[in-house]
């Protein structure tokens, strides 16, 4: 089962006790006769608005999930590799050591590839005969491109240029805030920044069809490319390449200051008179889900928990949170609500289709064929049984 933790909001002093809401989502599940086994989040969560952390906040969640005896996973994909300028890593900047961490993107400047650091202790368990295989495994040019990448950012000072640009812009942006009424929040850290796009800065109302025009506008008109993020789409996303200039952040802000103070007001009223549409349509989803019987989580064969940024929560406005600790519980009841179901089913049709496909092609193959089709049968129930045991989707352990 996965569970989820609203994601921290400092701007509306929503959700900042890290330690009480990791205690309240493991006293759930241990009332179940269950436990977590691991701990997944971003230090600072990036599809859910460019959110740094209250201090102390991953530090105090990672005690209370350690102690329960679950892992610490930590996703450095978009937050690594010296973007945060005063630290190389985002944990590291959050005082917080985690038992393993996934890269990505970043690592290869371009070159596709991913990886996976452990602890000793975790890595050692693998030490037990258990085998590991992956296609695209041990490849040398990776290995090259991973460690060219280490190369540049040492010797052109990458993660000090994050850190120094970072505050420029954070400053600048701030004082540009003070000059319209939509910039409601400016937050960050190194070249990792959010803009928070609001109705008004009193209201904090989200309003992602002015953070839209904002970010096309500046595309169209300055050549400047930029994008939205967080649960309602009003969180303008700075994250250049970490090699970004002082000239380029000044060609940043002048095409923000040109499109915010120049071009918006005449079309101000009309986009926020959709927004107001749109925050009256997600108050009424409110008030309905509040209706619905409570859900549990769905089952996935395993027991985790991660800081996802998915989660979607009643904000001030109707707007919606995001972020939070997810948790997977082994082998509990799957009772879904309606449209996970229905995505079930779908699923269902979706492999009834590729396993006739499958068998179709075996079989033509001979004797040879049908005993490949009924390895691969075995396979596919495997995947299958998660996706249609409504009463207790267990995922087996053996083969």
């Amino acid at each position: 089962h996965v569970h989820v933790l609203r994601c921290p909001d400092a701007y509306r002093g929503l959700y900042l006790d890290g330690r009480a809401a990791a205690r309240e989502a493991i006293g759930r599940v241990a009332a179940r006769g269950e436990s977590f086994a691991a701990f997944f989040f971003e230090a600072m969560p990036s599809c859910a608005g460019q959110v740094i952390l209250p201090g102390g906040y991953l530090r105090d969640v990672c005690e209370a999930f350690r102690d329960c005896g679950a892992l610490c996973v930590a996703d450095e994909v978009q937050t690594g590799f010296g973007r945060p300028g005063c630290s190389f890593w985002g944990f590291e900047a959050e005082g917080v050591i985690p038992d393993i961490v996934t890269l990505g993107k970043g690592i290869g400047n371009g070159f596709p590839m991913g990886a996976a650091v452990a602890t000793r202790d975790v890595a050692e368990k693998f030490a037990n005969g258990m085998e590991y295989f992956n296609s695209n495994g041990g490849c040398n040019a990776a290995c090259v491109a991973g460690s060219a990448v280490l190369d540049v950012i040492r010797e052109q000072g990458l993660q000090s240029n994050a850190e120094r640009i970072g505050r420029y812009l954070l400053r600048e942006l701030e004082q540009l805030a003070t000059r319209t009424s939509v910039v409601g929040d400016v937050r960050g850290r190194g070249l990792f920044i959010g803009v928070e796009i609001v109705m008004s800065q009193a209201s904090k109302v989200p309003a992602p069809h002015v953070a839209d025009w904002v970010v096309m506008a500046c595309m169209s008109s300055c050549r400047v490319l930029l994008s939205t993020d967080g649960p309602c789409g009003n969180v303008i996303k700075i994250k250049p390449p970490l090699c970004f200039s002082m000239e380029n952040a000044d060609s940043l802000l002048e095409a923000l200051g040109e499109v915010l103070l120049e071009d918006l007001p005449e079309r101000l009223p009309q986009l926020l008179h959709h927004d107001a549409e749109a925050a009256v349509a997600r108050d009424k989803l409110g008030k309905i889900r509040a209706l619905l019987p409570d859900r549990e989580p769905l089952s996935a064969g395993g027991t985790a928990a991660v800081l996802s940024g998915r989660s979607r929560e009643e904000l001030p406005g109707g707007a919606t949170d995001a972020g939070g600790v997810a948790g997977v519980t082994a082998g509990g009841r799957s009772r879904g609500c309606r449209s996970a179901r229905i995505l079930r089913s779908l699923a269902g049709h979706a492999l009834s289709a590729a396993l006739g496909a499958l068998l179709s092609s075996k079989l033509r193959g001979g004797w040879r064929g049908l005993r490949g089709g009924a390895w691969n049968c075995r396979w596919l129930a495997k995947l299958w049984t998660p996706l249609t045991d409504h009463s207790s989707a267990r995922v087996s352990s053996e083969g």
